[in-house]
Formats: structure tokens, sequence, C-alpha cells
């Protein structure tokens, strides 16, 4: 079965690839399985070093990759640069902290017992789009400190970056137990059945999830969920509306739109609604769209040409059904775009906005929503009404409604005074229809550690 890589730049056709057979996938498994085993050899000492090396290798072929991610998925280059410097550090991170974070101790109070941490063994990575790289090492990296195996099927839209990202750590850790299995979805659920695969990994859509936890729960196999988002940016009337206006387009612009941290809804205080939709939309208009690979290019294409129409409908759908207005862009904008190309729109709520309404749905692409609200517990309840809960975000200076909001919101994130975004030494993950588990901080080592209590009564002083 074969598929096609495509520029969405310029719609050009890039490559054409064959899935793996099922032979194929299983001498790549095998070889991964057999690798597992002499991985165990490798002290902690080693895997820090070896991180250490894999950082410098990312940077060392940085250009490449970054030239790759923009022909393939859009991303501007400068964007893909600072990808791969994250990727890098992250590496460091865990070489630096990974085996303290590993070391902790969890028998403290109990005399004469203690808790192993083991690797549960071959891991399976279902990797999305967006973040080409970043996306695999978030994953990989603790792993490679707990000493668990990884199997990885990349999008398919990335398949050249994804195979260029293999090469790099193939040569740079040779013993390490990991390989990308480019295959259908109908083959990565049957890899997903198999005994010696311990546990999935899956960032992707609410459907997906759903999918790959239904698998996962017939198979009896641990599973975490990074999944959509749509979490709210509050922003009040005692903020700092400049800085606010300018780190919200930030955020709904990450990787023109197509992020589940990146903001989506944003909650504005009626007195300060005119002030920050001005900026905000000034903002949004500095982000010089164009050709991915140069430099000053700041918005790219979508990462396809078939994502204009579904996110168009998604507009309609607000604007028909729920009273939601044009602030910037139209249809004839969209209408007139060219190969993947999508403009930034803009839609603001009505005054028939009914804030009981949940919000379902995650829009994937350069398009935000504004509310206009009277209050702080206004705010409070549209922000509450959805049913993702990744990442949400506060511009306040009062003190006590930020703790307000920090203790009422599910997300697994919460900024103040800033976007949203991920960092190494932090667990990230969401909750309801984003997903479950964590990864990143010392909590992403412990998805997939066996933890196994060992009881020595001989050694027992007394409770």
């Amino acid at each position: 079965m074969s598929f096609t890589t495509k520029n969405p730049a310029t719609g050009q056709i890039l490559k054409s690839w064959e899935y793996f057979s099922d032979v194929e996938i299983l001498k790549k498994t095998l070889l991964v399985r057999q690798q597992f085993e002499g991985f165990k050899s490798v002290t902690m000492t080693e895997r820090s070093q070896i991180l250490m090396v894999l950082a410098q290798a990312l940077r060392d072929s940085r250009d490449d990759l970054a030239r790759s991610m923009a022909n393939e998925m859009g991303k501007p280059i400068s964007q893909g640069l600072l990808e791969i410097e994250k990727c890098a550090k992250t590496c460091e991170v865990y070489a630096d902290l990974g085996p303290t974070w590993l070391e902790q101790n969890f028998s403290e109070k109990s005399a004469g017992s203690r808790v192993l941490k083991q690797p549960l063994g071959l891991l399976l990575g279902i990797m999305p789009w967006n973040f080409p790289l970043w996306q695999i090492l978030r994953f990989m990296i603790p792993q490679f400190i707990v000493g668990n195996g990884v199997l990885i099927k990349p999008s398919d839209i990335v398949s050249e970056t994804s195979e260029k990202l293999e090469k790099i750590i193939v040569s740079t850790v040779p013993e390490f137990p990991y390989a990308n299995i480019r295959c259908s979805h109908a083959q990565a659920e049957k890899l997903m059945a198999e005994r010696w695969v311990r546990g999935v990994s899956l960032t992707g859509s609410v459907r997906a999830g759903s999918r790959i936890a239904q698998i996962a729960g017939q198979n009896i196999k641990k599973v975490v969920l990074e999944l959509g988002g749509s979490d709210p940016y509050l922003v009040l009337e005692d903020a700092e509306v400049k800085w606010a206006a300018a780190r919200c387009a930030a955020s709904r612009l990450q990787n023109n739109g197509q992020s589940c941290g990146a903001a989506k809804r944003f909650i504005i205080h009626e007195k300060i609604y005119d002030q920050f939709k001005e900026l905000f939309l000034k903002e949004l208009q500095s982000f010089k769209s164009g050709d991915p690979l140069l430099r000053e290019t700041k918005r790219g294409p979508l990462a396809s040409d078939r994502f204009k129409v579904p996110m168009s409908q998604q507009i309609k759908s607000l604007q028909e059904n729920l009273g939601f207005t044009w602030a910037m862009g139209s249809e004839s904008e969209i209408q007139n775009s060219t190969a993947a190309f999508f403009p930034i729109c803009v839609l603001e709520a009505s005054s028939s906005w009914s804030p009981g309404f949940i919000w379902k749905e995650e829009i994937f692409g350069p398009v935000a929503c504004l509310w206009k609200v009277k209050n702080f517990e206004e705010g409070l309840q549209i922000c509450q009404n959805s049913e993702f809960g990744l990442g949400s975000a506060i511009f306040s200076k009062d003190e006590n409604r930020v703790q307000q909001f920090v203790s009422a919101t599910v997300s697994g994130l919460v900024a103040i005074n800033d976007l949203v975004q991920s960092d190494p030494h932090h667990p990230f993950g969401g909750s309801f229809h984003s997903g479950f588990g964590r990864e990143l901080g010392p909590q992403g080592l412990f998805e997939f550690t066996h933890f196994k209590a060992v009881l020595d009564p001989q050694k027992k002083v007394g409770l």
C-alpha cells in the first residue's frame, strides 16, 4: 500500500512511499526486541552521556531537519530551528536530572522494604505531524532513561523528517532499541495487540484517542493519551493589555494554530475588550505569511490542503448555529487562498451567546474566538464550559482571582500572565477529552515504569 507526501506551500508531490509489509514489520520489531535485552547492560551514567551526544547530533543536523519540516508540513524554518533546539535541551535536562528523578525513594516510611523501578519493555508511540521531532523525542527521551525500547509510528505527512530522525538516533545510539514503523492504521492496531508491546503513547485527535484506548483496554495495555485542546485564555480588566494581546496572539498562531496547547478561546472583560481586540488583531497581522523556507516567514501553510475544508465548515457552524461574526478574515479570503494556505480568522461571540454551551470542538488552525464578559465569574463560567482540559491561562494582577482560576480549571497546565508552553522540567498532559497520563518532568519517567515492591522482613526495625 502506497502514499505520497506533498509540499503544502506549493502542492508539489515530494515522494511516494510504501508501508512496510507485515514481514518487514516483524523483522524490525524482532531486531528491536533483541536490542532491548542488550540495552539493559547500559549504565545510567552511560545513558546520560549518550543523551548529551544526541543533543549535539540534533544541533549538527538542524538545518537539514528544519528544511525537511518546512517542505513536508509547512513549518517556517525559523520555528523548525527552535523546535530542534528544544529537543536538544530536553536531552540535556534528562541527562542531568533524569537519573536523580528516577532514583526517588518511594518507601521512606516502610522499614525493611524497597521499591525497584524497572522498564516495562517495548513501547509503541503513535505520533502526529505538527511537531515531527518534538513529539517523538519528548516521548522517547524519558523512556531512554528508564530503559524501555521504543517503536514509532510517525504521521505519513512527515515521513522523510521522521526517517531522518531515526537515522540520527540509530547512528548516535546504535545500542538503543528504537525503530520507525511505517505502517497503516490497521497494521498499527495489530502491532498494539502483540504481547511484547507493553504500552502505547498517542498524541492525536480525540477520535484517535478513543480508538487507541479501546484497543489498549481490550489487550490490557498501559496507555498515555495527549489529545486535543480548546482551553481558554481569560483576560481581566486589570491585565497588562498590550502584553496580554501579544502573548495571546503568539499562542494562537503557534505552528500556525496547529497545536493542541495553543490558545483558541479568548474571554475578555468588557472594560478592556475593545482595546484588547485592537491590539490582538494588530499582533496577528504582524505574522508574515509566505514561503516557509524563508527566514522572515512567521506563518506557513496548513500541513495539508485537505484540512482547509473541515476548518471552513467549523467556522460556518459557529456563525450559523451560535451567531459568531467576523472580526478578521472572510469567506472570500478562505476561498481565494492558494495551496494549503489559510487566512487568519477571528470570530466574535454574539450577545445571544449562551454561556451554558459546552465547547466540544478543537479548531486546528489560525482561527480565534473572542468573548466579551461582564465580570470574572461570568468569564470563569465560560472557561469551564468545555470538554477539554489541556492548557489554559489567566492575565490579571489580582492574586485572589488568579488562585481561584488555578483552583477551578481542570487543565493539566495553567499559565499566569503568559502563554502555555511545555517544558521538560514539568509534566505535560490533560484531562477529560484532552486525554490522560503525563509526559516530561519526573512524571514522564514513571508512566511506563514497572514498580516492584521488595519486602524484606529480616531488615524490618519496627514501625
